[in-house]
């Protein structure tokens, strides 16, 4: 099976990636394996098991606060992110394309690493089967700047640390927020 550059490149950046628990570590095996054996992997038309996606985590690198998006379909504030375009098979420049349509940000890639491991169960929809996402989050560093909403997004606004406790993340999102506080005191 070929394998485009780009694909490669991620493919050894990842086996010199370290997951930060045992969940991450299941989700880094999973995301390794369909990056490494399925022949589309960043086709969202592929439902079996599932597709690459990629999400930002963006810290103010003045203030510590993070953007987030609310996100129309799921109806809950998350981070930025999505599928990959035709031809995006690197997950940064996804990342970063959807940082942009959602938050109007632009990110240099020298100032996003990956940072984060998830793979994640979507429901079914008239459109589409249920299927997982294996997404690659980037920890992205900007200053502190006005949001500007669009795409998926309904709102968009930065979060204190104290302000993220209070709006009910998910497991995987307080693992970013642990996450990107050890990067905030590093």
């Amino acid at each position: 099976m070929s394998r485009s550059p780009e694909l490669l490149t991620l493919i050894a950046t990842l086996e010199q990636y370290e997951p930060w628990n045992a969940v991450e570590a299941a989700h880094y095996q999973a995301i390794l394996s369909l990056l490494s054996t399925h022949p589309a992997p960043f086709d969202r038309q592929s439902w079996i098991p599932g597709h690459i996606t990629a999400s930002t985590w963006i810290l103010a690198e003045d203030t510590g606060q993070v953007a987030l998006i609310y996100h129309r379909a799921a109806q809950r504030w998350l981070q930025p992110g999505g599928h990959p375009e035709a031809g995006e098979q690197d997950g940064l420049t996804t990342a970063l394309r959807e940082a942009k349509e959602e938050l109007g940000l632009e990110i240099e890639r020298s100032r996003a690493n990956l940072f984060d491991l998830d793979v994640h169960s979507i429901p079914a929809t008239a459109n589409q089967p249920s299927h997982q996402h294996f997404d690659l989050r980037y920890l992205c560093w900007v200053p502190h700047q006005p949001l500007t909403f669009a795409s998926d997004a309904t709102d968009a606004r930065w979060f204190t640390v104290a302000e993220l406790e209070t709006i009910g993340l998910t497991e995987n999102m307080k693992r970013l927020l642990d996450k990107g506080l050890q990067a905030l005191n590093a």
